[in-house]
C-alpha cells in the first residue's frame, strides 16, 4: 500500500507543472503529446488494479461508464469507414478516458484505505499553481513567442505552466473554493493562513484576465455565502476583487482587455461549426476524439498546422464536444451522470462541492475543460472524496 500512497504523490507532484511536464511522441506518422500525468494516473490505476483489494464500484461510476461505452461504440462504428492511421490517436483517447474513469474508482477506493488530509494537499497543488502563475507572469509576461508552437499568444497574462489563461484560472478557483472551506472549517487561530492563501489565489486569478475564471470564481463565492448565510462578507469580497481587477497593472493589447471582442466571435463561430458536425452526425457523432479529422475534411483547420494546432482538436464546450463526437446518445448519457451528481450534492446539502460543480458546468460553455487531463485528475479526486465520505 505503500507504493500506491507513493505513486499518489508522484500525480501530486507532476499536477502543478501542466504542459510543461508533456512531451511529443516520437512517431511521426502518430503525432501526439504525451502527458506525465497521464502516465502517472495510469500508472495509479494499473497498481489498484493488480494489487489493491477493490471494493464495489461507487456510486456514479455506472453512469459515467455507461458514457465511456457509448464513446467506444461511436469510435468503433467509424472505424469502419476509415484508414488506420487515422484511429490510433482517437483510440488513445479513448483509453485514457478509461483510465481517468477507472481512476475515479482506484481514487475511492484508496480515500477508503488511507488516512490522508485530501483538501489540504489538493489546496497545497493550488498553491503550487499560483506560484508558478505568479513567476511566469513577472519574470515570462510576454509568452507571444508560444504562438510559433501552436499555442495561443498572451501577453502580460498569467497563463502558468498550463499555457492557458481560462485553464489556469478554472484550476485556481477549485483550488480557492476548496481553501475556503478550510477556512470556514477551522478555528479562528488557524484562518490567517488559510485567509493569506485565498488573497494570493484572488491576485493570481486576477492576473489571469481571463473573463470565464472571474465569473465562476464570483459565482463559487456568491454560492457558499448564501447557503452559508454569510452575506455580510459578499460586498466585500466584490469590492475587493474589483479593486484588484483594477489595481493591477495592464499594458496595452487586446488580451487584457475584459470587453474584448474577438475571442467571443470566434468561440461562436466554433460552436456553429460544431453544431453543423453535429447535425449531420446527430445518433453517434462522428466518433470519439474525431473531431479533429472532422474540422480538417471540412475547411475548419489550417493544412500546415491541423495536427498541432492545440484548438484543433474539440469544441470551445464540452458538451457540444460530446454530441459532436459521441451523438445525441452520448450527450443524454453524460448529461444523466452529471444530473445524478446534483441531485446527490443537494440531497447531501454539501456546498462547496456543489460550488466546484457550478463552476465546472459554467466553464464548461466556454472551453472543453471536462476533458482536460488536469480537470480530469482534479474532479476525479474531490468526487472520490464526495462519493467516499456519502458511503461510509
Amino acid at each position: 500500500m505503500k507504493v500506491w500512497r507513493w505513486i499518489f504523490y508522484l500525480v501530486l507532484l507532476i499536477f502543478p507543472f501542466g504542459q510543461l511536464a508533456s512531451f511529443y511522441s516520437p512517431f511521426k506518422e502518430f503525432f501526439f503529446r504525451v502527458h506525465l500525468l497521464d502516465i502517472a494516473g495510469l500508472c495509479f490505476v494499473l497498481y489498484w488494479l493488480v494489487f489493491v483489494k477493490k471494493f464495489n464500484s461507487p456510486f456514479f461510476f455506472r453512469p459515467l461508464a455507461v458514457f465511456g461505452v457509448i464513446a467506444s461504440i461511436s469510435l468503433a462504428v467509424k472505424a469502419l469507414f476509415l484508414p488506420f492511421g487515422e484511429l490510433v490517436l482517437p483510440f488513445f483517447y479513448l483509453l485514457r478516458l478509461y483510465c481517468w474513469i477507472l481512476f475515479f474508482w482506484a481514487m475511492t477506493d484508496f480515500i477508503k484505505k488511507e488516512k490522508i488530509d485530501l483538501i489540504n494537499l489538493l489546496v497545497l497543488e493550488g498553491l503550487a499553481v499560483s506560484a508558478i502563475s505568479l513567476l511566469q507572469y513577472l519574470f515570462l509576461p510576454d509568452t507571444r513567442f508560444l504562438f510559433y508552437a501552436d499555442w495561443d499568444d498572451h501577453f502580460f497574462r498569467a497563463i502558468g505552466a498550463f499555457l492557458d489563461p481560462s485553464f489556469n484560472g478554472l484550476i485556481l478557483v477549485l483550488a480557492f473554493i476548496l481553501c475556503l472551506k478550510k477556512y470556514f472549517g477551522i478555528r479562528q487561530g488557524n484562518k490567517n493562513f488559510y485567509l493569506f492563501f485565498l488573497l494570493l489565489i484572488g491576485i493570481t486569478v486576477g492576473l489571469s484576465f481571463s473573463r470565464m475564471s472571474y465569473l465562476i470564481l464570483i459565482i463559487s463565492f456568491f454560492i457558499i455565502l448564501m447557503f452559508k448565510k454569510k452575506y455580510k462578507l459578499l460586498f466585500p469580497f466584490l469590492f475587493f476583487f474589483v479593486l484588484i481587477i483594477f489595481l493591477i497593472p495592464k499594458q496595452t493589447g487586446e488580451g487584457v482587455d475584459l470587453l474584448r471582442k474577438s475571442t467571443s466571435f470566434a468561440k461562436i463561430a466554433n460552436y456553429r461549426q460544431v453544431l453543423l458536425i453535429s447535425k449531420d452526425n446527430l445518433l453517434l457523432g462522428v466518433g470519439y476524439n474525431l473531431l479533429r479529422n472532422e474540422f480538417f475534411k471540412r475547411g475548419f483547420l489550417a493544412k500546415e498546422n491541423w495536427q498541432t494546432s492545440h484548438a484543433g482538436a474539440g469544441a470551445d464546450n464540452s458538451f457540444l464536444f460530446v454530441l459532436a463526437t459521441t451523438g445525441i446518445f452520448g450527450l443524454l448519457s453524460y448529461l444523466y451522470f452529471w444530473l445524478e451528481i446534483i441531485k446527490r450534492t443537494l440531497k447531501e446539502k454539501e456546498i462547496f462541492f456543489l460550488s466546484a460543480i457550478v463552476s465546472l458546468l459554467v466553464s464548461a460553455f466556454f472551453v472543453n475543460c471536462l476533458f482536460y487531463p488536469w480537470i480530469l485528475f482534479w474532479w476525479g479526486t474531490i468526487l472520490a472524496d464526495f462519493t467516499a465520505e456519502i458511503e461510509a
